[in-house]
């Protein structure tokens, strides 16, 4: 038996309504998945700006001790060669020292 025209159009509406309620509801599904993917991305970028803030200012703060670091060991360098200095001179002044006769009162070594 075949159904009359205005039944088969009746059902082809109802499966088209129900195409179109199907896909409406997939895209509410996809509208809510972007909005949660949107918002994870913001979270992600503001936690990427902070992590760039954090290694910018540890960066910074490595300049600054490999500075420091690179002042203290030219410094050490000037004081090692003032600690040879002064140790040849504390040398020069012992062997002068010991070239000096002794001239005591009680020491006649000396002639007069």
């Amino acid at each position: 038996m075949k159904l009359p025209d205005w039944i088969r159009a009746l059902i082809f509406v109802l499966q088209a309504e129900g195409e179109v309620t199907s896909l409406n509801r997939r895209l509410q599904l996809s509208e809510e998945n972007l909005d949660r993917v949107q918002e994870r991305l913001a979270t992600a970028l503001h936690k990427l700006d902070e992590v760039e803030k954090v290694a910018d200012e540890s960066e910074r703060g490595m300049k600054v001790i490999e500075n420091r670091a690179l002042k203290d060991e030219e410094k050490m360098e000037q004081l090692e060669v003032q600690l040879r200095e002064a140790k040849l001179i504390a040398e020069e002044a012992d062997r002068k020292y010991e070239e000096v006769p002794d001239r005591s009162p009680g020491n006649h070594t000396h002639m007069w």
